[in-house]
């Protein structure tokens, strides 16, 4: 994508190109956050960041992420921070039959935030 400037050829077709980066908590941050670097180091497009705690906490040294570094050094390029909320262990593997088509109700969204809307 870098080397043939998808961005700039986007661009001139008239097009907005959004990058997303996932941010992963646990064994995977490291790798999310380096990742989510790369884009914002690469790039000069709007990012949006998903926060998805479903493998542990996004945490570093007890900052979160609003707090650390790559967020500070790049806020100013991040369009959108979208927060999954954190998984209830106890309900692994349940779907909710408030969530279920086949319950009669209608489905609801997982996840609501106003730059979702």
């Amino acid at each position: 994508m870098l080397s043939y400037d998808v961005p700039s050829l986007l661009a001139e077709m008239g097009h907005e190109l959004w990058l997303h980066s996932v941010i992963t908590g646990g064994q995977g941050q490291d790798d999310t956050l380096e990742g989510l670097l790369e884009l914002l180091e690469n790039f000069a497009v709007p990012v949006v960041v998903w926060l998805n705690p479903f493998s542990g906490r996004i945490e570093r040294d007890s900052k979160r992420f609003t707090d650390m570094k790559v967020y500070q050094d790049h806020k100013q390029r991040m369009a959108a921070i979208v927060e999954i909320p954190e998984f209830n262990a106890k309900r692994r593997g349940m779907i909710s039959p408030s969530c279920s088509r086949r319950s009669g109700r209608s489905a609801r969204p997982l996840l609501t935030h106003p730059f979702c809307s």
